[in-house]
């Protein structure tokens, strides 16, 4: 079946036909956590073998889950629906922006619906068919296995929805949103295994999965587990038998127990549990509805923030970061204050980053990613040195080269690195870098850079990507490039050769 997607008259939708899937991206060259000599065999056979036909169809993207033109998206509701405009925000405020009054009004006409389960309406002006929303409770460690439970079956729920629609493309947020305090990577674990799970036995129903991710713990963990539940080699199929927890649910993913199993059917007649029975909410989970008539009826339920709260917060905003600016700015000094003293001989050898010069006597930051290895450095002293050389430039005017050249086997350092380093360059430094540019990129680089964009998009204009060095090439010659740089080059290019001089530190 065809689905009917039409975004035509939709600038901001993203077609999900230009995503790059699972099989298609590179084994985890430069985010690969783990080493297959830390530790000892959990499972002596792999509990999630090799299938290139499953990897093709899972896509892990960096974006909005509403932008997509698949055939059914699905995000977990957790604020009033009584009206488009009490959306002033977040996913819920798009989803009905572009719902309209339709989507509304099918969600009021509903009836119940419980923990863990979902319900399905049209999806109005969003560029996808439908729009299935979910019920996630608050997470509570005391009810850690029915929390779990609870969060596989809105995902199975949603599945199941979208079969009986003939979704054949389906795109999830992630559904363990912050507000219900799920941990990340617990959140992680049940949804990549949930998935595959599903498509080891109905493959055939579904042609796409996009898993859809914003924030940089969701990425992280989503980088470090993906791998283990859709290995794509033997070096991931390995891993996954040594890092995977050793409980890793049943055939549907679900984690049972011996007091208690449940029954369930084939994908069209699946019977779930009630799992209010097994999950106690909290005091602050006050159980609200919303609802829809285009499936069965059911209710929604979510938790509603105190109107008052939800001003005071608005009023209080700009405090908000202006304080978060105090803070960036005491983080500054201190590192001033930290390079009286600390001795970074260590690093300056590594000479991953040095000053040089443009054609014009501009000042010019040259970084060579390969050269730092953030699991053997400090990566504090390495902050401390990139101060030291924007410090030494002065207040004029300068721009920055980064070269991912040759990272297969080099990790990048951690995002919450990466937001320091750049919570102090836009800071103290963002009004002097001309430009930034990043050569031979790679597409999880990006990624990083995207999820970081609240904080460096004051200079996101700056940055160009360049997947070779021809539009640099009157400044290469200059900036005594390492050997390795330029065999990069001539062997994912295709090139002859490269005539400038370099430095012998490949």
């Amino acid at each position: 079946m065809v689905e009917n997607i039409n975004n035509n008259s939709k600038p901001w939708s993203r077609s999900y036909l230009t995503l790059t899937s699972w099989d298609k991206i590179a084994p985890f060259e430069t985010i690969n956590p783990y080493d297959l000599e830390a530790g000892t065999i959990v499972h002596r056979e792999p509990l999630f073998p090799i299938d290139h036909n499953i990897n093709s169809k899972m896509v892990f993207w960096i974006g909005e889950v509403w932008r997509l033109d698949v055939g059914s998206i699905v995000y977990s509701n957790n604020t009033t629906v009584k009206s488009q405009s009490d959306y002033q925000s977040g996913l819920a405020h798009h989803i009905f922006l572009h719902g309209g009054r339709d989507m509304v009004n099918e969600v009021k006409q509903a009836g119940e619906c419980r923990i863990g389960e979902a319900i399905q309406t049209t999806a109005g002006q969003l560029p996808c068919n439908y729009v299935i929303h979910t019920f996630v409770p608050t997470y509570n460690p005391r009810y850690l296995s029915a929390a779990e439970n609870a969060l596989n079956s809105c995902y199975r729920s949603a599945l199941g929805l979208a079969s009986e629609c003939n979704s054949r493309t389906i795109a999830f947020s992630c559904l363990h949103a912050n507000s219900k305090k799920f941990p990340p990577e617990l959140g992680c674990h049940v949804a990549l295994r949930t998935l595959r799970r599903h498509l080891e036995k109905h493959s055939s129903q579904l042609a796409t999965v996009v898993l859809c991710l914003e924030n940089e713990a969701d990425i992280e963990n989503y980088k470090r587990w993906m791998p283990l539940y859709f290995p794509r080699n033997e070096s991931e199929l390995q891993l996954g038998q040594i890092h995977l927890p050793e409980d890793c649910g049943n055939m549907f993913g679900e984690k049972e127990s011996e007091e208690r199993k449940i029954r369930i059917d084939s994908l069209n007649s699946q019977i779930f549990r009630n799992f209010d029975d097994d999950y106690v909410e909290t005091e602050e989970d006050d159980r609200l509805s919303f609802t829809t008539n285009a499936v069965q009826a059911k209710t929604l339920v979510y938790k509603k923030e105190d109107p008052d709260i939800v001003k005071i917060k608005s009023v209080e905003k700009k405090t908000s970061e202006q304080i978060q600016q105090e803070k960036i700015e005491a983080m500054y000094l201190g590192y001033l204050e930290k390079l009286k003293t600390v001795d970074l001989a260590r690093i300056a050898q590594l000479n991953f980053v040095y000053q040089s010069t443009s054609p014009d006597n501009k000042p010019i930051v040259v970084v060579i990613g390969s050269h730092l290895d953030p699991k053997k450095e400090d990566m504090e002293s390495v902050l401390l040195y990139f101060i030291r050389i924007f410090e030494a430039i002065g207040p004029r005017e300068f721009s920055i080269m980064y070269f991912h050249s040759n990272m297969s086997s080099v990790p990048l350092p951690d995002i919450s690195w990466f937001k320091k380093l750049l919570q102090i360059s836009v800071f103290k430094y963002s009004k002097y870098v001309s430009n930034l540019h990043v050569i031979h990129p790679t597409f999880f680089l990006k990624a990083t850079f995207k999820v970081l964009k609240p904080i460096y998009d004051i200079v996101n204009t700056k940055i160009t990507y360049h997947d070779n060095l021809n539009q640099l090439k009157p400044v290469i010659g200059r900036i005594n490039l390492p050997k390795s740089v330029f065999s990069y080059e001539i062997k994912i290019n295709n090139i002859d050769n490269f005539s400038f001089e370099s430095i012998d530190a490949a």
